[in-house]
């Protein structure tokens, strides 16, 4: 299942450094297949990936990248993943009965102490971090639902945002996972704190993002020939890091491709993707 033609930066497979790509999906459609995509790409150009999952089970995507032909096992039993449970064990409440047939793979758990949220989801990250340079080559950091974190009151939009600030130097790039369903950013005459809180921190992660990947479904629904639509775009640190690091490109170069929109499908055999208007 190789897309990569679809997610190039300059074409270059990986990302730029310290950027952060951020990935905005709905509950009708997944952003596994993205996520899949940038730890596999990542870890075939030697580069270690630090995945942090906040919802989901682990064991759902081993056995999603099972299908599509990469054993997520042997990469987390190599050393090349990292992977850190951000839910199961959070309020310090143990799922070992339902753990995997693969029971030796070796998980991080976050765990609250209820002292500092922020130190106890702070510093298993960062020491994964650490643990996942190699010689100069940083790792990448795949934070897979971070805003439950907000959502759910452990953290505030502003501790959240500086905590990703502190760890993007840190890292190679930063993929992000937010949902964007209309209840949660849509404004109203008396908006919650939940809403409040959540518009705060999705916003102001976008506004930092180098690229936002949106998915959401199908206008019509679920089809068989197609699962949602993907629109991939450059966002403001595109901007910012091109300021930074000026490089000879003509104004008509810098317009083009600023931004894609296709239909996708999701199947056991992987990805397709198809520009509008196709007819199946």
């Amino acid at each position: 299942m190789d897309f990569s033609e679809y997610f190039k930066f300059n074409n270059s497979p990986i990302p730029p450094e310290e950027s952060i790509i951020v990935i905005s999906s709905t509950v009708y459609v997944s952003p596994a297949f993205v996520i899949y995509h940038f730890i596999k790409t990542s870890i075939e150009n030697n580069q270690k990936v630090i995945f942090v999952g906040f919802q989901d089970k682990f064991e759902d995507f081993v056995f999603i990248s099972k299908k599509w032909g990469f054993d997520l096992v042997s990469k987390v039993l190599s050393g090349n993943l990292i992977y850190i449970d951000g839910l199961t064990k959070l309020y310090g409440y143990t799922l070992d009965k339902w753990s995997l047939k693969e029971g030796n793979i070796d998980k991080k758990y976050i765990k609250l102490s209820g002292e500092s949220n922020l130190k106890d989801i702070c510093e298993i990250i960062m020491t994964s971090i650490e643990e996942g340079c190699i010689r100069d080559i940083k790792p990448c950091l795949i934070l897979w639902g971070m805003d439950f974190l907000v959502a759910s009151e452990i953290l505030s939009p502003s501790d959240l945002l500086m905590f990703i600030s502190s760890i993007q130097e840190m890292v190679h790039y930063c993929v992000i996972t937010i949902n964007s369903d209309f209840a949660l950013l849509s404004p109203k005459k008396r908006e919650s704190c939940l809403e409040i809180n959540y518009s705060t921190f999705s916003y102001g992660i976008v506004h930092r993002a180098y690229s936002i990947i949106s998915l959401r479904h199908f206008p019509d629904g679920k089809t068989k020939e197609v699962t949602g639509v993907i629109r991939i775009c450059r966002g403001s640190g595109y901007y910012g890091a091109e300021k930074d690091n000026f490089s000879d490109k003509s104004e008509n170069d810098e317009s083009k491709n600023t931004q894609l929109e296709m239909l996708y499908s999701v199947n056991d055999s992987g990805v397709r993707f198809f520009h509008k208007g196709t007819i199946f």
